[in-house]
């Protein structure tokens, strides 16, 4: 599912505060959620009463672990607040591009108690099912619906092992590959860089697995020859990607 250009902006403001320490409590909640998304009343929130829970076990055990918890659990907390009845597929989607764009830098190590979270669960709970529950008004009709216009719900749509996707920064795609391409001629290991990606297919692109995928510069295998077609290329190329397996977002390049 793709973001407006509203919601992107916060998002991205919203990772510049999240580092690698947050990357495993987003990958709490957006499990949670996908977990949920057959119950669209529910699964947003069980994000947040999943967070909470953590917060009061041992699952977070140092002072830093404590704090990038707490970071994550507000940032839900306030998110649902903000927009209560946000579609459960936006709030996977965001959840993602929040996991992947987490690269701000490291505060001083946390010290202290990390600030609570987690009281408006319940009632965000309620509130939620209640506004998903109210009936939206529908124009009075004098004969009966036709079965052709009756709209059936959708089948979940099937995730193929293979498919044709795009940068989603195209420049910031070659930028990368120059970066690569000095490592390589030094002789050194290409340092880390993530580069989101979007299936040329439309269809895919609300896909609940495919939130926040990306490419990695250092991981990702098939990178040497894509970059070659980068550097060839001044439009932007489509490229075929198999998907993980081991349930990441980091795709092989074929």
């Amino acid at each position: 599912m793709s973001l407006d250009a509203t919601t992107m902006r916060a998002v991205e403001e919203a990772a510049g505060r999240f580092t690698d320490r947050h990357t495993t409590f987003l990958s709490e909640a957006l499990e949670a959620t996908k977990r949920h998304l057959h119950d669209e009343a529910l699964a947003p929130v069980e994000a947040l009463a999943l967070l909470e829970a953590l917060q009061r076990s041992s699952y977070a055990g140092g002072d830093n672990e404590k704090s990038a918890l707490a970071d994550v659990g507000q940032w839900v907390e306030g998110r649902l607040r903000r927009e209560p009845d946000v579609s459960a597929r936006q709030f996977a989607t965001e959840l993602g591009w929040l996991k992947r764009l987490a690269k701000g830098k490291p505060n001083k190590d946390a010290a202290g108690q990390a600030p609570r979270f987690g009281s408006t669960v319940a009632a965000l709970r309620n509130q939620r099912a209640r506004m998903l529950a109210e009936p939206t008004e529908a124009p009075v009709r004098s004969t009966p619906t036709p079965a052709a216009e009756v709209a059936a719900a959708p089948a979940a749509l099937e995730l193929p092992a293979t498919f044709e996707a795009m940068f989603l920064n195209y420049a910031d795609a070659r930028e990368a590959r120059k970066l690569w391409a000095k490592w390589k001629k030094n002789k050194r290991d290409p340092k880390e860089r993530t580069l989101p990606v979007l299936p040329t297919d439309e269809a895919l692109r609300d896909h609940p697995d495919l939130a926040g995928l990306h490419v990695c510069t250092a991981r990702t295998e098939g990178m040497g020859d894509l970059f070659d077609r980068v550097r060839d290329s001044n439009e932007a190329v489509t490229f075929t990607v198999r998907r993980p397996t081991d349930g990441s977002l980091v795709p092989r390049v074929e």
